[in-house]
């Protein structure tokens, strides 16, 4: 999430091993060579990948390189049943920008600060079924609820650059029936990592 191996001109893939280290395999997402040093995600399949052991691997840097990871986070995922649209503002650019303004006696701009930057996203969600709610999104409950941060994407197929470590920022989550056909709904207030 937090890098600078853009910067540097690096490249990571995730590995595992299930022999504690002494090889390791690719876990079959890939190499990733950024752009930018903005987040990068891969999603791995499930089948085949039990090890004991995972490593991020960088490669292509010069020795003695500078490398900073501020987040590496390694769990595994849900995937929401439904899509939603309305009432979704992705975040394109940092939403909370703090500035620290300079004006004039007169009340001219002398010039501003940022002093903090971030995001906040609210992600409403509405006609989910009991089933979903009750079997594979009930361990992530209490781990949201906790503000433990996770990784956000709201479509990751369409928009790559749309994901985001993300922690709670407002309500707690709780699901409630809210619709016909027993269906439920509830809101992902969150904070995003700004770098």
């Amino acid at each position: 999430v937090a890098h600078n191996l853009s910067t540097l001109g690096g490249a990571c893939a995730v590995q595992r091993s299930t022999n504690a280290g002494v090889n390791w395999s690719d876990a079959g997402a890939g190499t990733i060579t950024p752009s930018d040093n903005s987040p990068m995600v891969w999603r791995m399949v499930d089948s085949g990948n039990a090890a004991a052991d995972w490593r991020f691997n960088f490669t292509g840097l010069t020795a003695g390189a500078p490398l900073y990871v501020g987040v590496a986070f390694l769990g595994p995922d849900m995937v929401f049943p439904d899509r939603f649209f309305q009432g979704f503002a992705p975040v394109i650019q940092p939403t909370e920008v703090n500035l620290l303004s300079n004006v004039s006696v007169g009340g001219h701009l002398l010039g501003s600060s940022v002093i903090g930057r971030g995001s906040r996203l609210t992600a409403p969600f509405r006609h989910v079924s009991p089933a979903f709610v009750r079997g594979a999104m009930k361990p992530f409950i209490p781990h949201f609820n906790e503000g433990k941060g996770f990784v956000f994407g709201w479509r990751p197929a369409a928009y790559a650059q749309d994901a985001h470590y993300c922690w709670r920022d407002g309500d707690p989550l709780v699901p409630a029936h809210s619709e016909a056909l027993d269906f439920m709904a509830f809101t992902l207030s969150m904070r995003a990592y700004e770098g």
